[in-house]
């Protein structure tokens, strides 16, 4: 792969880790103003600026904050030119051979030579609310809601993760309190293969991107 072509990956990499960053505050701010409530403000204040700062920082995105987020209809229009860049970062990314995971700069974790194959059906029939599992780059999640063959996980330890956290495979749910938390969605399928139920079974994949407790 010659060097131009390196600088463009690297290039499209960063690009697509900012716009999704990016989307998920938008669709923070999205359901923070759908709510109406007047507590919200503050959150939705905090937001703006972050995703303003963001915009301000980043002119090759071409988007202005003040008019996306003038009514409803601009807000959703804004979040989907934002999908559809990183569409195009993906795309451009895939065409020069770099997976989709690896486009965010983390590598799936998946059977490797020095890991057996191994029938995970039964700990993946386990999957329950509440449940602990690892990953070598989130460190430790729990189960905070199922839904059909989807899991989303609470990263227990953030600050100890030395790989930005934010960005791939992240969703936004409402809490049983209604407050809102940014999560990993996974499916139960994803058991064995990128989060497991005991440390002993994770392989870091790369010691300087690994969480901390896997350092």
């Amino acid at each position: 792969m010659d060097e131009k072509t390196l600088r463009n990956i690297g290039k499209w990499e960063n690009e697509n880790k900012l716009l999704s960053g990016l989307k998920v505050n938008m669709t923070k701010y999205q359901r923070l103003k759908d709510k109406k409530n007047p507590d919200n403000k503050e959150k939705m204040g905090e937001l703006g600026d972050k995703i303003s700062d963001a915009l301000d920082e980043n002119k090759w995105m071409k988007l202005d904050w003040k008019e996306i987020k003038r009514s409803k209809g601009s807000l959703e229009e804004g979040i989907e030119k934002v999908d559809k860049k990183i569409t195009d970062r993906k795309r451009k990314l895939r065409q020069n051979g770099v997976g989709e995971m690896a486009a965010t700069g983390l590598v799936e974790d998946q059977t490797t030579p020095d890991r057996p194959t191994r029938d995970w059906s039964q700990e993946q029939g386990e999957a329950e609310l509440d449940k602990i599992y690892y990953n070598w780059a989130y460190g430790e999640m729990q189960v905070v809601k199922l839904e059909d063959d989807y899991m989303y996980l609470m990263l227990l330890d953030k600050k100890g993760c030395r790989h930005e956290w934010a960005g791939r495979n992240n969703a936004i749910i409402e809490m049983d309190d209604g407050s809102l938390e940014e999560v990993k969605e996974y499916s139960v399928a994803s058991i064995g293969k990128s989060i497991f139920p005991n440390k002993e079974d994770v392989k870091v994949l790369d010691a300087e991107k690994a969480h901390r407790i896997f350092r």
